[in-house]
């Protein structure tokens, strides 16, 4: 409004300034001189109406472009704002995927991490295994040709003199004996023959108890029989052969092409 005042107040000026440049001519008459102030008068109202109204043209214009320019800002405003809060909800969206990516991620790596922890533990014990296998102790014999044939005292030991194998020396053949280096779980076998018509009792001992016995007799051939026994054992524990009955009828069979007395034994695990 005070746009429209400074406007108004100038284009008065300017008339009036006309109009006095005017009155300072010569005239005819006062008649004729107040008729073209009239004039004039009318001409400056009608001009000061058209200036008013472009005036008012040009106000409502301009409020008109504010009103848009303001819509226009309340527009962007509100894409604006919307755009921001898509891209929040995105972005939010985005980040809560990666987190439970993440966690997938985690828990997968915990399992991998427990099953690779397992499986490495178990190929250490196989390892182990392997290890205390590889690095276990040979130990084993195999004799045969036993001394005394004659088994005429009862619980003598057959002392078998001619060694074959002896890993880890453990059979004293000056004894019959075979004393356990280390503790583990053994092996034994008695193999005897018997002359024909003769009988041969035999028992194997450990540590002084029996742990297998034979008996053997045929009339027509001589024969042979053998005894077993899978037994654990401690560092210098003893194993032997002896007769469980004693009389000078009973009599082995030496060692020929056909026959032979052994005593064997290994050990097969610690």
């Amino acid at each position: 409004m005070s746009f429209t005042i400074y406007f108004a107040i100038s284009a008065l000026f300017q008339l009036y300034a006309t109009d006095f440049s005017l009155a300072t001519e010569p005239v005819c008459s006062k008649f004729s001189y107040e008729e073209k102030l009239l004039e004039k008068m009318i001409r400056t109202e009608i001009k000061v109406e058209t200036i008013h109204n472009e005036i008012k043209k040009t106000e409502e214009t301009v409020r008109n472009t504010l009103v848009e320019i303001k819509n226009t800002a309340l527009e962007i405003h509100d894409k604006f704002e919307s755009f921001r809060n898509n891209l929040t909800g995105e972005t939010a969206a985005q980040i809560k995927a990666l987190e439970e990516k993440e966690d997938q991620l985690e828990n997968i790596f915990d399992e991998l991490k427990i099953n690779l922890t397992m499986k490495v533990g178990n190929e250490m014990d196989s390892l182990a295994k392997l290890k205390e296998t590889v690095l276990q102790p040979s130990i084993a014999f195999h004799v045969h040709n036993v001394k005394d044939f004659v088994l005429d005292t009862t619980n003598e030991v057959l002392v078998f003199e001619s060694i074959i194998t002896n890993e880890g020396s453990g059979y004293d053949k000056t004894t019959g004996i075979f004393t356990a280096p280390i503790a583990g779980v053994f092996f034994f076998s008695v193999h005897v023959c018997t002359t024909k018509a003769k009988f041969s009792p035999i028992g194997l001992v450990l540590n002084g108890t029996f742990i297998a016995k034979s008996v053997n007799r045929d009339d027509d051939n001589h024969t042979c029989g053998s005894v077993s026994a899978i037994v654990k054992m401690k560092p210098e524990g003893k194993v032997w052969v002896t007769c469980t009955a004693s009389s000078s009828t009973y009599v082995l069979k030496g060692d020929d092409a056909n026959h032979m007395n052994t005593f064997s034994g290994m050990l097969i695990s610690k």
